[in-house]
């Protein structure tokens, strides 16, 4: 079956990522487990503290395995820092002029789309991620309400909905969208997932454009 898919719909040939992209994802994704165990041993700690009982040396063991994770944390940071500044410095410069779009997230957008390049548009991008709207219906008697397709990247998604808490006050195509959706009734955190989609579409358009931010551009298309 897969087979004849290909030979019907001749999809592009995969290619193999570059190395430093392979290595981003490593770091990334390193990270993001040692700050998971920063957040249980400081969970710990705070637990044990409640309880009354809890002995100095204990407490001292804690809060060097705490120290210990934020150094290596640290210096992750950088190393990923490093490798940005060498192969997308520029893009990373241009996506953080969006208001409302932090490094980090622009930072993970460059990993998971190889620096806008593995995608042809911000349509596709958004489902990769896994922010499409979908419409849960059958027929004319069943129908739900609008929730997201969770086939996506569960990080990049909630590093997302949270910018666009913040995009919605200070993006201003962002703001006029949350409120144009809120007026019609729709609930806010659909809302929020749409401010979502609006920040992938500016920044598809910006990092493939090779452009920086321009609200004056708000009835652009792209924006």
């Amino acid at each position: 079956m897969i087979a004849i898919y290909g030979q019907g719909e001749l999809p592009a040939l995969w290619e193999p990522p570059r190395q430093y992209a392979v290595t981003l994802q490593q770091l990334d994704a390193l990270s993001e487990q040692l700050q998971k165990q920063q957040t249980a041993l400081r969970n710990q700690l705070e637990s044990f503290e409640a309880s009354g009982m809890l002995e100095q040396s204990t407490r001292l063991k804690l809060k060097k395995l705490i120290a210990h994770l934020e150094k290596e944390l640290q210096q992750l940071a950088k190393d990923t820092d490093k490798i940005m500044v060498a192969y997308h410095q520029d893009m990373l410069a241009n996506l953080t002029t969006i208001p409302g779009l932090g490094k980090k997230t622009a930072t993970v957008l460059i990993m998971i789309t190889g620096g806008f390049s593995r995608f042809s548009n911000y349509k596709q991008l958004s489902a990769y991620v896994g922010l499409s709207p979908r419409i849960y219906e059958s027929g004319s008697s069943v129908r739900g309400k609008a929730r997201i397709c969770k086939m996506g990247m569960g990080r990049i998604r909630a590093l997302l909905y949270l910018c666009s808490w913040s995009a919605k006050r200070c993006n201003q195509g962002c703001q006029l969208l949350y409120d144009r959706l809120v007026a019609k009734g729709k609930s806010k955190r659909l809302a929020l997932i749409a401010v979502a989609n609006k920040l992938i579409k500016q920044a598809f358009a910006i990092a493939t454009t090779h452009t920086v931010y321009d609200k004056n551009y708000l009835n652009n298309s792209c924006f």
